[in-house]
């Protein structure tokens, strides 16, 4: 969201606290009005329905000022610093680019990735389903080689382990 947006909602949530406060003040009959242009604001003491009012308003005006003073979302990236200048790779194209590298590897199937940094380097982690006509171990030798090889040469940023879980046994015969 701009910032023009942000700040219109935050004073919108700011009036909305207030009208809220205001209410449940007058419901209570703590704030004692005589009335503003066509309304008597003292019948409005005691009354639970206004009082109830007050606290959904003033709830509202909560949740969106939370809302627009979150700060938005975050991209997680590996940055490394080139002669021109910085470069970003976003954990996201980190993980398609593994996913493409376990396309090649014949025998694994319903590849999910994650990633994680270190000071050694980069984590990934694998969880897959591997075909019952190849041995598992090298299996995931051939994967954790090919996606190691291919985030190193691809993406430039030294990965320091490849962490393979094989979940199940896929039922769809080797290609």
């Amino acid at each position: 969201m701009k910032s023009w947006g942000r700040t219109f909602f935050a004073l919108l949530a700011l009036l909305a606290l207030i009208v809220g406060v205001l209410l449940v003040l007058i419901a209570t009959g703590i704030l004692r009005l005589q009335g503003i242009g066509l309304i008597e604001l003292s019948r409005l003491a005691g009354s639970f329905t206004f009082f109830i009012a007050g606290i959904v308003i003033f709830i509202v005006g909560l949740l969106l000022l939370i809302f627009c003073l979150r700060k938005g979302e975050q991209v997680s990236a590996i940055s490394q610093q080139t002669e021109l200048g910085e470069l970003s790779i976003s954990y996201k194209t980190i993980e398609s680019m593994i996913l493409k590298a376990s396309r090649s590897v014949k025998g694994i199937r319903d590849i999910t990735a994650k990633t994680a940094s270190t000071e050694k380097g980069l984590v990934i982690y694998i969880k897959a389903k591997a075909v019952p006509e190849k041995p598992i171990p090298e299996l995931t030798l051939e994967l954790q080689a090919s996606v190691k090889d291919y985030v190193e040469k691809i993406g430039g940023t030294a990965v320091a382990e490849v962490k393979v879980l094989i979940e199940n046994i896929s039922s769809e015969p080797v290609n």
